[in-house]
């Protein structure tokens, strides 16, 4: 009896624990666009806290650096808009009334090209006025639509005005008393575990300080090369797609290569030299890609690529453009949390680092450490658990040592790369068989189309 009455109490509680989790989930959704609003502010807070910093390091109170840090923020966006805004504005009107007829003109480049060569299929051009009027008619619209999808709870100038000013407001509200929301978070905390919840919430503040910097930073650089190199190359208005590569930038993945197709098309439509442009934003972006990004973000932060594409495309699906533009905020904050609740603390795990150490026999050991993330000591927050168990952490930590295992020898080790080595190769040759093996079917089809 009593056995049964349990079943049907945790069976009761099982369907109210998922009918609170659809609610909330419900909730949520109805909630994104404020959601993001706040996440915005969030982020943009984090961007302003550097400059905050190093004037509270030259002897300023908070609010004197707070209030030096908003002004010239807003005299450079004001600066930026008088100087750069009109003629962008202009260059980009004319990239658009001219998108009809690049497209056709780049498909008659493009014909020409193919039949000279005889390798590549034509594509039909000739879009009549028609035709034209449609695509310009639907380009503005998806201008418009990714202007709305930015902050999707905006309909009216008066509303974006309005949702503008309440992100100035959080911005500077989190700019002023950010210990004030830390500890607020900390109070929710039980009294053991705020040291450690304190680390998560600094992880946190680093991680997206620099996604947010190096997205900045590597997006400006691509704005101002690609815009010095189309202007020397004498594409017509090179500022309008300098600042559109730079914008684009802000999209992992995809972006680079939206810029570098608009690029392309209209340096087509006014037969600029598309190989040289072509090559300008490649070189532009492997800058950004080799040099930039992978030391800030791969190496920092650790971001899979993978991963930020399927965030993307999640963050994409349920809040819009404005999902794509913060995918790599929004994967910083993830891992974070994956990284040091799940990873850290619950399953009690650090990255294994494998070093060889030679011994004074000669003999060489493979020594098993963990990452160099606290290797000595435990932090506050892990000590106050263990105290909380029963356990005494001193003890613990001298239990943690470094592990040395004897591991094979310096030759068994060499055969064991070679034999890898080996295997990357196999590997590669056959990739590389089959890649020849479509491409000679593409210029089979080819040749049989231009025959034809």
């Amino acid at each position: 009896m009593m056995t049964k009455n349990f079943d049907q109490r945790e069976f009761v509680y099982r369907i109210l624990l998922i009918i609170f989790l659809v609610g909330l989930a419900l909730a949520l959704w109805s909630l994104r666009g404020a959601i993001m609003l706040l996440f915005l502010g969030a982020i943009l807070a984090t961007a302003l806290s550097i400059p905050v910093s190093f004037l509270r390091k030259r002897g300023l109170s908070n609010g004197q650096a707070v209030l030096i840090t908003v002004i010239g923020t807003l005299t450079a966006i004001l600066l930026v808009g008088v100087l750069i805004i009109p003629s962008f504005v202009q260059q980009a009107g004319n990239l658009v009334d001219r998108l009809p007829n690049a497209l056709d003109e780049a498909n008659t480049q493009y014909n020409q090209f193919a039949k000279d060569s005889g390798l590549l299929p034509t594509i039909e051009t000739g879009a009549d006025n028609l035709q034209q009027k449609q695509i310009s008619n639907f380009i503005r619209d998806q201008a418009d639509n990714a202007t709305g999808q930015v902050l999707p709870f905006l309909g009216t100038v008066g509303s974006i005005i309005g949702n503008l000013l309440i992100l100035f407001v959080l911005t500077v509200y989190f700019l002023a008393e950010p210990t004030d929301y830390v500890e607020g978070v900390l109070t929710l905390v039980p009294r053991a575990y705020r040291p450690r919840a304190l680390e998560i919430i600094t992880s946190l503040g680093k991680s997206v300080r620099l996604a947010v910097i190096s997205q900045i930073f590597s997006s400006l650089l691509v704005a101002t090369f690609t815009t010095i190199g189309l202007f020397i190359l004498g594409v017509d208005d090179a500022l309008a797609l300098g600042i559109l590569a730079g914008f684009f930038n802000f999209i992992p993945n995809f972006g680079p290569l939206v810029s570098l197709l608009v690029g392309v098309i209209f340096t087509l439509a006014s037969g600029g030299p598309v190989v040289l442009v072509i090559i300008l934003y490649l070189v532009v972006q492997q800058l950004e890609s080799n040099v930039i990004t992978p030391r800030i973000i791969r190496q920092t932060l650790s971001m899979p690529g993978a991963v930020v594409i399927a965030t993307q495309l999640v963050a994409g699906a349920l809040f819009g453009f404005l999902g794509l533009l913060l995918a790599v905020p929004l994967v910083a904050v993830i891992m974070t949390i994956v990284r040091e609740m799940y990873v850290y603390d619950a399953l009690n795990s650090r990255k294994a680092v494998i070093l060889r150490k030679r011994l004074e026999t000669g003999h060489e050991v493979l020594v098993v450490t963990t990452d160099p993330y606290r290797p000595e000591q435990l932090s506050p927050g892990e000590a106050a658990k263990l105290s909380m168990q029963g356990q005494d952490p001193f003890e613990f930590v001298q239990g943690q040592q470094t592990i040395e295992i004897v591991g094979p020898s310096t030759e068994q080790m060499n055969r064991v790369t070679t034999n890898q080595q080996a295997v990357w190769v196999a590997i590669l040759a056959l990739v590389g068989a089959q890649a020849i093996s479509l491409i000679q079917a593409i210029l089979k089809e080819s040749r049989r189309g231009a025959d034809r």
